[in-house]
């Protein structure tokens, strides 16, 4: 396939093998109903308290692509859940003292197969590897986690990395710092 070579506005050019183009989310939230439209931003994204509670309501939450709390950023969305999900059983139980979501600031991981990829966490000026990125998400994308989550038998056969370490934890802790 050969190289590209792009200039970005500053003059500096850059040369690469692959080019992904990621940009320009704009959530689907134009359904909203009366009682939740004046939560409805101008681009489309709902806004949240630290509760994940939609401004202005109780008892409607909102996560991930659609949310404003850490919007554009869908792989947060799990960690949204966790909170969502312990806020709804509170508010259930009659408890008022809700769970606040905690951003951990902008991140990416791409991975390129099982075995490559690159990104950056947040606070961290270096790229992550592909190491790295097929550790946390290449290699199974994070399926292995969701059958954690859900208490199922954890998978193996050929194709399923048994020695499989979860980056996940480390990066919670480095985050948590």
């Amino acid at each position: 396939m050969g190289t590209f070579t792009v200039t970005t506005e500053a003059g500096t050019e850059i040369t690469a093998d692959i080019w992904f183009r990621c940009y320009g989310v704009v959530p689907n939230s134009d359904y909203l109903g009366d009682a939740l439209a004046p939560a409805r931003r101008s681009d489309g994204f709902i806004d949240v308290g630290p509760t994940l509670q939609v401004a202005g309501q109780s008892t409607v939450f909102a996560l991930g692509d659609v949310s404003s709390a850490d919007s554009k950023m869908a792989g947060l969305a799990g960690r949204q859940a966790t909170i969502v999900a312990d806020n709804i059983n509170a508010l259930a139980q009659g408890r008022s003292n809700l769970a606040h979501y905690k951003s951990w600031g902008t991140a990416i991981a791409v991975p390129i197969g099982p075995n490559g990829g690159a990104g950056q966490f947040p606070g961290q000026v270096e790229i992550a590897g592909p190491e790295a990125i097929a550790e946390m998400k290449g290699r199974e994308m994070g399926v292995g986690r969701l059958r954690e989550r859900f208490g199922l038998v954890p998978e193996t056969g050929a194709g399923v990395a048994d020695d499989r370490v979860d980056v996940q934890p480390e990066i919670e802790a480095m985050l948590n710092k």
